[in-house]
């Protein structure tokens, strides 16, 4: 099955923005996101010694965990002595790169650009999640933004392909209000719809009351399921009319293939024994190879027939005060 659509145009300048997901988060930048990181992990335990000087981040050593992370990448991007100096300001980037370029021996440069997906980031998007520990949620409580009965719970799900691909897969925003379900959104039209530019939102750090929330996840969770199990079937329509063609497509290269062997047997002058026993050779080969093909075929496009799910976090209205 071809992995890419060749017949298909180039995306144009004009329709990246339709293609793309808008910029929407918590924080203004991965810069702002890393500092309330490291301040709450620091505050948690102390992870790591880190510190801002002339307008960069440094981080004087990095954890075991991060040390594994850096071992992946190119030898000579890996930090000296573990320590990682940080910025979001591309200028001094390309200013750091032309030192290096024009010193004496030459280097890989001293400053790393900070980016959404640099490897401290992940790092510490991991580390975060890890905090809230297993079968638990964070909440989120926008009582001036959200009505005191609306409860939005964020999810992720999808089923995997019988090869641990995620085949069908979705992010969305769950609505319990009223003691019932009453809407799905796609995650990214949820996150625009409440506008989170990045704008500081008061956190009080305070302990509240989440049994409520509890109780509404069975309802939340039988409804992502079914919503799960639609987007799975549409898929498989698709799906299954490309597999369709591919085996027919197959069943014919694998007739052609038979035919060749008859044609390269009929050519060769060995005794009939020894012919047929090329046949059953070269058929059970032809077998075997086809076979393995159309295997990983079906392995690819079809699912387990349970989705996984999680919710990734709970944003509601109700201050939680009782």
């Amino acid at each position: 099955m071809d992995a890419f659509d060749n017949k298909r145009p180039p995306t144009a300048a004009s329709e990246v923005p339709a293609v793309t997901v808008a910029k929407t988060g918590l924080y203004s930048n991965a810069r702002a996101f890393l500092e309330a990181g490291l301040t709450w992990l620091n505050s948690e335990d102390k992870v790591l010694e880190w510190s801002q000087r002339d307008g960069l981040l440094v981080i004087e050593q990095a954890p075991r965990d991060l040390q594994q992370i850096t071992q992946r990448l190119p030898r000579e991007a890996m930090p000296e002595n573990w320590q990682y100096v940080l910025t979001d300001d591309p200028q001094r980037i390309k200013a750091d790169m032309v030192e290096a370029r024009d010193a004496e021996q030459g280097s890989f440069g001293r400053l790393q650009y900070l980016w959404p997906h640099h490897p401290v980031l992940n790092w510490l998007r991991t580390r975060v999640a890890d905090a809230f520990g297993r079968n638990v949620a964070p909440v989120m409580r926008l009582p001036e933004q959200l009505k005191p009965d609306e409860h939005w719970f964020l999810a992720h799900g999808g089923f995997p392909n019988r090869r641990g691909q995620a085949l069908v897969q979705d992010h969305v925003a769950v609505c319990f209000s009223n003691d019932a379900v009453t809407d799905l959104l796609p995650l990214n039209s949820w996150l625009e719809r409440l506008n989170l530019n990045g704008s500081v939102i008061p956190n009080r750090a305070e302990a509240r009351d989440c049994e409520a929330l509890t109780l509404y996840l069975p309802d939340v969770v039988t409804h992502l399921r079914t919503h799960l199990q639609q987007l799975r079937e549409s898929r498989f329509a698709e799906n299954r009319k490309n597999l369709a063609k591919e085996e027919a497509r197959l069943t014919e290269l694998r007739e052609q293939h038979l035919q060749q062997l008859e044609l390269e047997l009929a050519e060769r002058q060995d005794a009939e024994t020894r012919k047929q026993q090329r046949r059953r050779e070269r058929e059970e080969v032809i077998k075997k190879h086809f076979d393995e093909y159309h295997r990983w075929l079906t392995d690819t496009v079809e699912t387990e027939d349970e989705p996984y799910m999680q919710i990734l976090a709970v944003v509601t209205g109700d201050p939680g005060i009782s």
